[in-house]
């Protein structure tokens, strides 16, 4: 009987300590980079993430006002995201928001922004404001990445306490096991 006892002691400990850690995926890189500033013509995104993604996954432009830039031929391939636009983004300042379902199964989103100055010669879509033909667009540089996970995280002393109930009750039941004898 005590060996029953220590057996089923020891699987619940195994089972207590065994809980997994799921560290959520974020974003690695991506093509421009956060803060970025593009000499030249863009037209092709990339956003790489720490995991695989889900195929649900997904990603918008906008210029800084608001406005959206469609993108196109999203694919996702394991742990990469790409899109393409139709013509080259003008001159201006542009934030990317992504939407995630990472390899643990939570949703995860972010944002960053970055600018594009469009060389001379290089067609635009719109002209330029006077404000912007003398000055080129400035991202604050560095700006931190941002990520939100859409749920709620738990405390960190959560686990903790469950960890100590249980084995607290696991060594219960193992005294009152030989105490019955």
């Amino acid at each position: 009987m005590l060996k029953k006892s220590f057996l089923l002691t020891a699987l619940m400990l195994v089972t207590v300590f065994s809980i997994q850690v799921q560290a959520h995926t974020k974003l690695e890189s991506s093509k421009p980079n956060n803060g970025e500033i593009v000499v030249g013509s863009l037209d092709t995104f990339l956003l790489t993430f720490a995991t695989k993604i889900e195929q649900t996954s997904s990603f918008e432009v906008f210029k800084i006002d608001g406005s959206s830039v469609e993108i196109t031929n999203i694919q996702i391939e394991e742990n990469k995201m790409t899109g393409t636009v139709e013509e080259p983004l003008p001159s201006g300042e542009y934030k990317v928001t992504w939407n995630i379902i990472g390899a643990d199964g939570h949703p995860i989103n972010g944002e960053y922004v970055f600018a594009v100055v469009a060389e001379e010669g290089t067609p635009q879509t719109e002209e330029p404001k006077e404000e912007q033909k003398e000055q080129a667009p400035t991202v604050e540089n560095e700006e931190p990445v941002k990520e939100k996970v859409s749920e709620i995280e738990s405390p960190l002393f959560v686990i903790p306490v469950i960890v100590v109930l249980v084995s607290a009750i696991g060594i219960g039941f193992l005294v009152w096991i030989l105490r019955r004898k």
